[in-house]
Protein backbone atom coordinates (compact mmCIF):
# COMPACT_ATOMS: atom_id res chain seq x y z
CA UNK A 1 0.00 0.00 0.00
CA UNK A 2 3.13 2.30 1.01
CA UNK A 3 4.71 1.45 -2.12
CA UNK A 4 1.81 2.32 -4.50
CA UNK A 5 1.03 5.65 -3.12
CA UNK A 6 -1.99 4.63 -1.57
CA UNK A 7 -3.35 6.12 1.79
CA UNK A 8 -4.49 4.25 4.53
CA UNK A 9 -8.53 4.72 5.15
CA UNK A 10 -10.45 3.08 8.11
CA UNK A 11 -11.45 0.35 5.63
CA UNK A 12 -8.16 -0.61 5.11
CA UNK A 13 -6.61 -1.17 8.49
CA UNK A 14 -8.51 -4.47 8.71
CA UNK A 15 -5.69 -5.76 5.95
CA UNK A 16 -2.72 -5.87 8.26
CA UNK A 17 -4.45 -7.86 11.50
CA UNK A 18 -6.24 -10.41 8.74
CA UNK A 19 -2.86 -11.11 7.44
CA UNK A 20 -1.54 -11.98 10.80
CA UNK A 21 -4.23 -13.71 11.73
CA UNK A 22 -4.01 -15.91 8.54
CA UNK A 23 0.00 -16.33 8.83
CA UNK A 24 0.11 -17.28 12.33
CA UNK A 25 -2.40 -19.35 11.75
CA UNK A 26 -1.10 -21.28 9.04
CA UNK A 27 2.25 -21.50 10.57
CA UNK A 28 1.28 -22.78 14.02
CA UNK A 29 -0.04 -25.94 11.75
CA UNK A 30 2.63 -26.49 10.09
CA UNK A 31 5.22 -26.05 13.20
CA UNK A 32 2.78 -28.65 15.26
CA UNK A 33 2.80 -30.75 12.12
CA UNK A 34 6.58 -30.78 12.23
CA UNK A 35 7.14 -31.78 15.56
CA UNK A 36 3.93 -34.25 15.06
CA UNK A 37 6.28 -36.13 12.75
CA UNK A 38 9.44 -35.17 14.31
CA UNK A 39 8.52 -37.54 16.89
CA UNK A 40 8.27 -40.94 14.75
CA UNK A 41 11.49 -39.72 12.73
CA UNK A 42 14.82 -38.60 13.05
CA UNK A 43 15.24 -37.58 9.41
CA UNK A 44 15.03 -33.78 9.35
CA UNK A 45 14.20 -33.58 5.58
CA UNK A 46 11.71 -36.34 5.81
CA UNK A 47 9.64 -34.50 8.25
CA UNK A 48 9.46 -31.22 6.84
CA UNK A 49 8.35 -33.12 3.30
CA UNK A 50 5.86 -35.24 5.45
CA UNK A 51 4.29 -32.06 7.18
CA UNK A 52 4.04 -29.96 4.18
CA UNK A 53 2.51 -33.17 2.52
CA UNK A 54 -0.10 -33.34 5.19
CA UNK A 55 -0.87 -29.99 5.22
CA UNK A 56 -0.38 -28.05 1.76
CA UNK A 57 -3.81 -29.34 0.61
CA UNK A 58 -5.89 -27.90 3.61
CA UNK A 59 -3.67 -24.33 4.20
CA UNK A 60 -4.18 -23.90 0.25
CA UNK A 61 -7.87 -24.30 0.43
CA UNK A 62 -8.41 -22.44 3.22
CA UNK A 63 -6.00 -19.89 1.63
CA UNK A 64 -7.69 -20.09 -1.95
CA UNK A 65 -11.47 -19.60 -0.19
CA UNK A 66 -10.00 -16.78 1.73
CA UNK A 67 -8.89 -14.76 -0.91
CA UNK A 68 -11.71 -15.60 -2.87
CA UNK A 69 -14.01 -14.19 0.13
CA UNK A 70 -12.27 -10.91 0.02
CA UNK A 71 -11.68 -11.06 -3.90
CA UNK A 72 -15.24 -10.45 -4.56
CA UNK A 73 -15.49 -7.17 -3.07
CA UNK A 74 -13.21 -6.24 -6.00
CA UNK A 75 -16.56 -5.79 -7.71
CA UNK A 76 -17.37 -3.38 -5.00
CA UNK A 77 -18.64 0.07 -6.36
CA UNK A 78 -17.29 1.57 -3.48
CA UNK A 79 -13.31 2.39 -4.10
CA UNK A 80 -11.99 1.51 -0.15
CA UNK A 81 -13.96 -1.80 -0.55
CA UNK A 82 -12.26 -2.94 -3.55
CA UNK A 83 -8.42 -1.84 -2.23
CA UNK A 84 -9.83 -4.23 0.67
CA UNK A 85 -10.92 -6.60 -1.80
CA UNK A 86 -7.51 -6.14 -3.67
CA UNK A 87 -4.97 -5.90 -1.08
CA UNK A 88 -5.79 -8.90 0.98
CA UNK A 89 -5.80 -10.66 -1.89
CA UNK A 90 -2.54 -9.62 -2.95
CA UNK A 91 -1.42 -10.27 1.04
CA UNK A 92 -3.04 -13.55 1.29
CA UNK A 93 -0.63 -14.57 -1.91
CA UNK A 94 2.08 -13.84 0.08
CA UNK A 95 1.10 -14.98 3.26
CA UNK A 96 0.59 -18.63 1.87
CA UNK A 97 4.05 -18.30 -0.14
CA UNK A 98 6.07 -17.23 2.56
CA UNK A 99 4.50 -19.99 4.51
CA UNK A 100 5.90 -22.91 1.87
CA UNK A 101 8.92 -21.52 1.34
CA UNK A 102 10.40 -19.30 4.92
CA UNK A 103 8.84 -21.98 7.27
CA UNK A 104 10.23 -25.01 5.47
CA UNK A 105 13.54 -23.28 5.06
CA UNK A 106 13.68 -22.25 8.70
CA UNK A 107 12.77 -25.52 9.93
CA UNK A 108 15.55 -27.42 7.91
CA UNK A 109 18.08 -25.23 9.53
CA UNK A 110 16.96 -25.45 12.94
CA UNK A 111 17.21 -28.82 14.89
CA UNK A 112 15.18 -31.47 14.53
CA UNK A 113 12.29 -30.41 17.19
CA UNK A 114 12.41 -33.80 19.66
CA UNK A 115 9.44 -34.45 22.11
CA UNK A 116 9.52 -33.92 25.68
CA UNK A 117 9.51 -37.20 27.20
CA UNK A 118 8.08 -37.18 30.88
CA UNK A 119 8.94 -39.86 33.69
CA UNK A 120 4.86 -40.60 34.55
CA UNK A 121 1.47 -39.54 32.28
CA UNK A 122 -0.01 -36.60 33.60
CA UNK A 123 -3.41 -35.07 32.74
CA UNK A 124 -3.41 -31.89 32.75
CA UNK A 125 -6.53 -29.61 33.46
CA UNK A 126 -7.44 -28.83 30.10
CA UNK A 127 -7.50 -32.25 29.55
CA UNK A 128 -9.85 -32.58 31.98
CA UNK A 129 -11.97 -29.74 30.77
CA UNK A 130 -12.09 -30.89 27.38
CA UNK A 131 -12.80 -34.54 28.42
CA UNK A 132 -15.70 -33.06 30.43
CA UNK A 133 -17.17 -30.66 27.57
CA UNK A 134 -17.26 -33.83 25.08
CA UNK A 135 -19.27 -35.85 27.88
CA UNK A 136 -21.50 -33.32 28.56
CA UNK A 137 -21.88 -32.62 25.07
CA UNK A 138 -22.49 -35.79 24.06
CA UNK A 139 -25.00 -37.03 26.76
CA UNK A 140 -26.88 -33.47 26.65
CA UNK A 141 -26.92 -33.48 22.46
CA UNK A 142 -30.21 -32.54 21.98
CA UNK A 143 -30.44 -29.92 24.56
CA UNK A 144 -27.77 -28.12 22.69
CA UNK A 145 -29.16 -28.70 19.31
CA UNK A 146 -32.69 -27.04 20.84
CA UNK A 147 -30.29 -24.12 22.06
CA UNK A 148 -28.42 -23.52 19.06
CA UNK A 149 -31.71 -23.42 17.07
CA UNK A 150 -33.34 -20.95 19.34
CA UNK A 151 -29.88 -18.77 19.45
CA UNK A 152 -30.03 -18.93 15.71
CA UNK A 153 -33.41 -18.08 15.26
CA UNK A 154 -33.07 -14.83 17.57
CA UNK A 155 -30.18 -14.02 15.17
CA UNK A 156 -31.88 -14.21 12.47
CA UNK A 157 -34.99 -12.39 13.76
CA UNK A 158 -32.54 -9.68 15.11
CA UNK A 159 -30.67 -9.43 11.66
CA UNK A 160 -34.07 -8.84 10.08
CA UNK A 161 -34.24 -5.69 12.03
CA UNK A 162 -30.94 -4.09 11.06
CA UNK A 163 -31.62 -0.71 9.93
CA UNK A 164 -28.06 0.28 7.64
CA UNK A 165 -27.49 4.05 8.57
CA UNK A 166 -24.49 5.63 6.57
CA UNK A 167 -26.16 9.20 6.74
CA UNK A 168 -22.83 10.96 8.52
CA UNK A 169 -23.95 14.41 7.68
CA UNK A 170 -26.66 13.72 10.38
CA UNK A 171 -24.50 12.91 13.18
CA UNK A 172 -23.24 17.09 12.90
CA UNK A 173 -25.71 20.20 13.54
CA UNK A 174 -27.20 21.77 10.51
CA UNK A 175 -24.90 24.83 11.29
Amino acid sequence: IGLLGISISLTTTIIPPLLIALASSMTIHIISAYRSHAENSSDKRKVIVESFSELSSPLITGALTTAVGFGSLIISPIPNTQKVGVFAVVGISFAIWISFTFAPAILSVLPLAKPKTTTHSRISNMDRLVESLIRITLQQRWLILAITAVVIGVSVAGMLRIKVDTDFLSYFKED
